[in-house]
Order: structure tokens, then sequence, then C-alpha cells
């Protein structure tokens, strides 16, 4: 299990948004102490959504706002998808940091990213140096090395199809032979010369497929259910290959053999697979439409799906008590948070951003030992130097009863390590979250591919055909999470809420056993939205969302929400507007404007104006988002990767395997854009620094 459920609501447990302030406030309060910080006003940053990208200019970000002192004032940090890579690995050194784990705590404040200005080979000493250093090495996480390769990835991905569709097809076998008898037999393969080959194929397989449920039933938050997953990640792939060459060998006769049923489902399901491939990969390169292709290809895998099951049940119906058994163990037992693509994202995210700091020190890839079993609930305590740390996702939302949240297709729910929830469900105490992890956390905010979810609720996935189809296939990276208002000892299984939610896409709603966690960006993308209801002073935004266009969709996305939710105005102020980020804004020479879209600055400056709200009186606040954009003056270096690369800085959100020149283009243009911003005249005022 990925949490450890209680068995019954402890009421005690639930909490007001008001005692969630409060709380926090505490806490920051002794984390202030911790760093020295007199301040009185509240502030915040947040990092957006956009995957290594976002994490990438966010890492320069930081570097700029600790190089200016500014970093070490910041109370609140809001992390949304990939802005949650950097944001958990400043908050996991930390807590190194404040637990020991680094060393004696020598110095006044730590910052953990180091400074650009010292280079790697010249700085090798310094702990805070590595970690910058480690940071630019594994900007590809997915596919980390050292066993954990593609023929791994690819494995997981195949092992969730596999069993998946072995449980819903066994079902479906079995409800076929409950219809009537059907006794035809079909001949031939048995007796064919290569028939071996193609049964060893199928033991492989089944060798790589039954020794990754071994960790199903392991005690999750352990180091060895996590080892079991990477050993499993390792020889899985090795199967693969090898059950790819016996299978080919094998191919030749199946044709020969007139296995016209059979044939025919399995192609029309790979036809429809690869229409849907086709389509996927299309969108991810901007090209869109074709979402009548889309449609057709998921009812062509469904219709495959039952015709296979429908062959095998009139050819083999003898079996269905077996498979009916097989389907009810596996669907019942399993569960869902520990077998998916989610595991294996999360996994391989632990390891690139919560690492332990003996691989940091040595500069290798180890297994996350440290962070596997690290709650979030230990996290930003009270003597740590904080920002304390909101983590947003998105609870999905699409059937629920309330007309908005249906909508808007979720709300947003914060993990946190004091309290998890949001509107929708209410706050609870973390502590009755049970074992909710750091690295859990982190990867459910960047959960991007889920059923029944999109960002702000569009997209093909929200379609129910496709949904259904996603779940089938295992593409999936959220995670369900028991609603603490429900209890029970039930883990989510491929029953429940895999037929509800899963298949069907039914209960989406607050009121659910489970509820469905998805990428923070589905509901809104800045990582600002918590900071407005938490009516912070001084919000500074790391914005790096995909925007080739520069319609700035996610700041306005922001804009409209706090104004419905919260009645939040925000006006940015005439001289730092949204237009002096656009390309071709800039006054440079005409030459480098139209060569490169220069923009006129890399910021851009808005009054947040709070209402009158329970016992709070109305008052003002100030909005600062870094926009990643191209400017005048910056580094030559900047300028070539753009040449190199055209749409830098908005590179696709799909390219989640950058080297070290795409880390360090985005984080350079991260810290130069905004030491450029804390150079400006007017920062100290709105940052409440005046002399």
């Amino acid at each position: 299990m990925v949490y450890s459920l209680i068995k019954t609501r402890d009421d005690s447990m639930e909490a007001t948004f008001d005692k969630v302030g409060r709380d926090e406030r505490a806490r920051i309060e002794s984390q202030r102490l911790n760093r020295g910080d007199s301040t009185k006003t509240l502030s915040g940053l947040a990092i957006s959504g956009g995957g290594i990208r976002s994490a990438s200019f966010a890492l320069g970000v930081l570097q700029a706002l600790a190089r200016f002192n500014v970093v070490r004032r910041l109370d609140y940090l809001s992390t949304v998808s990939g802005g949650g890579y950097i944001g958990s690995c400043w908050t996991w050194f930390n807590y190194l940091y404040a637990a020991g784990s680094l060393g004696d705590r020598t110095d006044s404040y730590f910052f953990p990213f180091g400074t650009p200005g010292q280079g790697a080979r010249t700085s090798e000493g310094r702990f805070p140096n590595r970690i910058l250093s480690w940071l630019r090495q594994h900007g590809d996480y997915l596919v980390p090395g050292h066993g954990i390769n593609w023929p791994s990835s690819l494995a997981v991905v195949l092992r969730n199809v596999v069993l998946t569709l072995s449980v819903f097809v066994s079902l479906m076998v079995a409800a076929y032979v409950a219809i009537a008898t059907l006794d035809a037999r079909f001949g031939g393969l048995i007796k064919t010369g290569l028939a071996a080959t193609a049964l060893a194929s199928g033991v492989v397989l089944l060798l790589g497929i039954l020794f990754g449920p071994v960790s199903f039933f392991l005690h999750a938050g352990s180091e060895v259910a996590y080892r079991s997953r990477l050993a499993f990640q390792r020889w899985m792939g090795r199967f693969a290959v090898a059950a790819i060459v016996l299978f080919v060998v094998a191919l030749p006769p199946l044709f020969m053999l007139g296995l016209e049923h059979a044939i025919a489902g399995a192609s029309i399901t790979v036809s429809g697979l690869i229409g849907g491939c086709f389509h996927f990969f299309r969108q991810q390169r901007g090209m869109g439409g074709l979402s009548v292709v889309a449609l057709i290809s998921s009812l062509l895998v469904l219709f495959g799906l039952l015709t296979v099951a429908w062959y095998l049940a009139s050819t083999w119906p003898e079996l269905w008590p077996i498979l009916l058994g097989y389907a009810l163990v596996m669907g019942w037992f399993v569960d869902l948070n520990q077998f998916g693509l989610d595991r294996m994202y999360r996994d391989r995210l632990m390891e690139a951003f919560l690492p332990n700091p003996d691989a940091v020190l040595a500069g290798r890839w180890a297994a996350a030992t440290m962070a596997t079993g690290a709650r979030l609930g230990d996290m930003c305590g009270a003597d740590d130097q904080g920002p304390y740390h909101l983590i947003n996702t998105n609870l999905i939302l699409a059937d629920d009863d309330d007309r908005q949240f249906r909508a808007r297709g979720g709300d947003n729910f914060v993990l946190s390590p004091l309290y998890c929830g949001g509107d929708a469900t209410g706050w609870v105490s973390t502590k009755e979250m049970g074992e909710l992890t750091l690295a859990t956390s982190m990867a459910t905010s960047g959960a991007a591919i889920n059923p029944a979810a999109g960002p702000d609720s569009t997209g093909l996935t929200r379609n129910p055909l496709i949904s259904c189809l996603m779940f089938l296939l295992g593409f999936r990276l959220g995670v369900y999470l028991p609603n603490p208002a429900k209890g029970g000892p039930i883990v989510p299984n491929l029953f429940n809420p895999g037929v509800f939610q899963g298949l069907l896409g039914y209960l989406y709603r607050r009121t659910s056993r489970f509820l469905a966690l998805s990428d923070g960006g589905h509901f809104e993308n800045t990582g600002a939205y918590e900071l407005i209801r938490r009516r912070v002073d001084t919000i500074i935004v790391s914005e790096a969302g995909e925007d080739q266009q520069y319609t700035f969709v996610d700041i306005a996305d922001l804009i409209e929400k706090v104004r419905v939710d919260f009645g939040v105005s925000i006006r940015f102020l005439p001289e730092y507007d949204l237009g002096f980020l656009m390309p071709g804004s800039s006054d440079a020479p005409k030459y480098l404007t139209d060569r490169y879209d220069l923009a006129q600055r890399g910021f851009a400056v808005a009054e947040i104006e709070y209402p009158v709200q329970g016992g709070e009186s109305a008052s003002t606040g100030t909005i600062i988002f870094i926009k990643a954009t191209l400017v005048d003056n910056l580094s030559g270096d900047l300028y070539g990767y753009k040449d190199a690369f055209p749409s830098f800085p908005n590179e696709t959100t799909a390219d989640q395997f950058f080297d070290e020149s795409k880390v360090e283009a985005y984080r350079e243009l991260g810290y130069q854009l905004t030491s450029g911003m804390l150079a400006d005249k007017e920062f100290k005022r709105w940052w409440g620094m005046e002399s």
C-alpha cells in the first residue's frame, strides 16, 4: 500500500481553514527564528508547472534570489507539477540539514543549490555546489542508466498493459461463457513445430510479469519494496527483449494456422493502438486536431479486446473458472498505487531530486533509500529554516454533484506537512493521511497523464471512451488517496475504484471512498492560487509554463480563479504590464529584436487587492511574475542556444530528457532574468525594503 489507512474516522483530525492558517503561521514563525528573519509581512515563492523545463528555470531563479539575500525571507513555497521537482529538492535538503544528515549545522543559513559563479571543477569541496552539479546531470531523470533504461521503462509499460488487460479480458471470457456454452475448438497451434517457441516467449514474459507483483505485498514505504521495484525494472527489460526475439521467431506459424478470430481481434486492437499513438505524438508535436482519429482508435481497441475474449471463450470454455479466479485475486489484491506508471515516475523523480547525500558526493546515480520512506509530515519542521512547502495537486471531480467542480474537472488539493485538503473536501491533519511521503506528493503534483483529467478541464483525456482505454492500458500517473471521511483498511484495486472510476468514469466525487489526484496544473498552473488564499503580502512567481504564442493563459487563469473563488483582484502596473514580456517589445536594435524575439524585460508586476474577509480588513499586496522570455544583454550562450533550438525558451513539456546544455540554458536564463529584476530600482518598494 502507498498509504496506511485509518480504520475509523477521527473527527478531531478535521480542521477549518482558519486553523490551518494559524498552525502554518506558528510553524513559519519558528522557521523565521531559525534563519534569522525578523520580517513581519508574509512572503512566498510560487513555481509553475512545466516539467523539467520549469524546474531548471526555477533553479536559476532561486540562485539569484539567494545571491541578493531574498530567498531567506520567503515564508511559503508553493509548487505545481514540474515546479515541485526543484521545490521538493529544496525541501528535502533543508530537511536533511535540519536533521544533521549533511554534517554539523555550521552555517547561519543553508542554501542547497550553490552559486553559479563557482565552477563544478573548482568548488567540489562545497556540498551545495555538488548538488548543483548533480542537478545539471540529471535532467534526463526518466532514464538514469545503471540498468534503469529504455527497455526497463518499456517493460514497466508492458507489465501494466498485460496485467490490467489480463484481468479484464479474463472477466470478459467468464462472462461470455456464462451467457452461452461455447464449445467450439480450434486446433493446430500445439501441433506445430514452432509452437514451443511461441510458448517460450509467453513463459519468459510470464516470469517477468510474475516477478513484478512481489513488491505489491510488501510495505510500500520500506526500502525492501523500493529495491524490489528497481530489481523488477532492471530484469523486466531483459525479459522483454528476449520475449520480443522469441515472438518474432514464432510469428510466421501463427498466421499459417488459421487463427481467424484471434488474429482479427488482435489486428483490430493493434490498429487502434497505432491510431491512438499516432494521434498522441501529433499532439505532443503541437499538431493538434484528429480528435475523431483518437475516438475511432479507442473504439477499435475496445472492440478488438472483446473479439479476443469471444474467441478465447468459444475455444477454451473450460478455462473460465481458472480465468475468473485469476481475475478476482489479481483484481482485488493488486494495489493500483503500487502497480502503474506512477510508481516508476515517482521513483525516477525521487532518485534525481531527493537523492542520498552519498550519491551526490560520489556524483553517481544510486537508489534513493533515504527518501523512499520519508514522510511529508516530517518535512518543514519547527527546527527547519523553511520555507513552508505547499504541494498542489488536482482532485478529479468529473462526476461530482457540484456544478462548478464538475465543470472545472476538479479542485485544488494541497499536500503539506501539517494539513492536506481543499475547498471540496475540507482539511485534515497530514498525520491522518498515514505514510504519505514527500516523493509521492512530488510525483502526484506532476501526474500529467490521467484518465478523466486535463488542463483546466480540457483535452481528449476528459472523454469517457478515451479515459476508459487509458485505464485499461495503464496510462495513468496519478494516485488514489483514501478519503479520510470514509475510513476502512481497503486498498485501491482494479475493482474499486478501477471499475467505477477507471472504466466507467463514474464516482469521481468528493464523497467517494477513493479520491483521484492528478497534476496540480490541471487546476491552476502558476502555483500562486494557494498563496493568494493565504493573503500573502508579496508573491514571486517563477512562470515557465509552455507558452509559445505568449498568450499568458496560465496567468489569466489564475486571475479569473482568484476573483471567482476569493473575491481578489489582480491589476498589473502600467509600467510593468504583461505587454513588456512579449517578444518584439524590446527597444534593442531591430536586427537583434527580430532575430531573437526579444522582450523589454523578463518580469511583470501587479497589485493584489484583498477584500474584507472574516476578521481581516481589506489590504493590498504585490505579485511579481518572472516569465521565461528572452531580453537584451543576456550572455551569448543563451542566444546561441536560441539559434540551435528556435522554440527556446518554450520547448515542449513533452521533452523530459534534458541534457546538461538544456538544463544550463534554462537555469542561466532564470538566473539572469531574476538578477535583472532584483536590480530594478522599484524592487525594494515591492518587497517592503525601503530604507
